[in-house]
């Protein structure tokens, strides 16, 4: 309960900290990969204090994946802050859970409760709802709303189901997979910021 009250608290926080660095007209893109190699780092201190998991394709593909899709959720989750706020982009963000629920019954095999159906039903039914409204930005801008909301459903979404991937493999160790998985967004998104090149300001940083 512990854990899932500070990754509530922590994912908040993101969001608002995000919200922080656009009121103050932070380069965003830098924001991105300080972020993930932060990230990075700290997961490979827990990974070298811990076992010695094994390592083998599957858990690669798996941290990868869900790498390259954190890293375009993160473009995504700055867009959706923008067009709509904090709250809407963030609670997506939440509903993209539907996702690996759905992975886990197709391609795990997984029975779902009534309470985990009647919350997948619910899920559907509340983003087209949360597309609704002005936003944030002017009424032109709104037109990529539902498509960039709907983007970052799925990146996140599939975040989810590279983590539900990862723990069916042999002897999952997860800072293994946080540790690919945040090395990954780190390379792809230095990379996007070495291809367009803007110094950071320590600030951004």
């Amino acid at each position: 309960m512990t854990g899932l009250f500070l990754a509530v608290i922590f994912s908040a926080a993101f969001g608002h900290v995000m919200r922080y660095g656009q009121h103050r007209e932070q380069n965003m893109l830098w924001v991105a990969p300080a972020n993930y190699w932060t990230a990075t780092a700290v997961c490979l201190l827990f990974w070298f204090i811990g076992p010695d998991p094994a390592l083998s394709w599957n858990k690669v593909l798996a941290g990868v994946v869900a790498g390259v899709a954190l890293g375009t959720a993160y473009y995504l989750l700055n867009l959706s802050i923008k067009l709509t706020g904090v709250g809407v982009a963030q609670s997506v963000g939440r509903l993209s859970v539907a996702v690996p629920v759905l992975a886990s019954i197709v391609v795990w095999n997984e029975q779902p409760g009534l309470a985990r159906i009647m919350g997948f039903l619910l899920a559907l039914i509340a983003i087209p709802m949360l597309t609704q409204g002005r936003g944030l930005v002017g009424s032109q801008r709104n037109k990529l709303k539902p498509l960039v909301l709907f983007g970052s459903f799925v990146t996140i979404g599939i975040v989810g189901v590279a983590m539900k991937s990862y723990s069916h493999t042999d002897a999952p160790h997860e800072m293994v997979f946080l540790t690919l998985m945040f090395l990954t967004a780190a390379v792809g998104t230095q990379t996007v910021v070495l291809v367009k090149p803007k110094p950071p300001r320590p600030s951004d940083i």
